[in-house]
């Protein structure tokens, strides 16, 4: 029953460590705030499936099981629209093989304006290691089916 506690009852339980927050709120807070840090020592949420942070959080579990709420369509049933705002807000990519597509076509780009083809030969790395060779080779192979 709403607002049936008393301030001194509510004091008490504080002090033997009362959590108000429902086990999802406190999931969410946990599991959000080791997003937020990823995002801010690495710069993006491009977290490894397996990633566990130094806390125990396994972040790359709870990123992934976001991400498949929201392609199957229901983020709505289990993300409020500001948490999923908050997590764009540091970077959060909804779809991730989408995203890695873009990038290497951007790196696929850059090697055809300035070699004027996209003959890559198969062991060439981008300046950050990106193996381009092989991705435009698989893009090859992709389209043959």
């Amino acid at each position: 029953i709403t607002g049936s506690l008393t301030d001194e009852q509510i004091h008490k339980l504080d002090d033997i460590g009362m959590i108000w927050e429902s086990y999802n709120d406190l999931n969410w807070s946990k599991n959000y705030k080791a997003a937020k840090q990823y995002y801010e020592e690495h710069g993006n949420l491009e977290v490894p499936s397996r990633y566990i942070t130094e806390d125990g959080v396994s972040l790359g579990n709870w990123i992934s099981s976001i991400r498949r709420w929201y392609s199957l369509g229901v983020h709505q049933k289990y993300l409020k629209s500001s948490r999923v705002k908050q997590l764009e807000d540091i970077g959060m990519i909804w779809n991730a093989l989408d995203h890695f597509w873009e990038q290497n076509y951007k790196l696929a780009k850059e090697y055809y304006e300035e070699h004027g083809n996209l003959d890559v030969p198969m062991d060439y790395k981008t300046k950050d290691g990106t193996l381009l060779g092989r991705w435009v080779g698989r893009q090859r192979k992709l389209r043959k089916g």
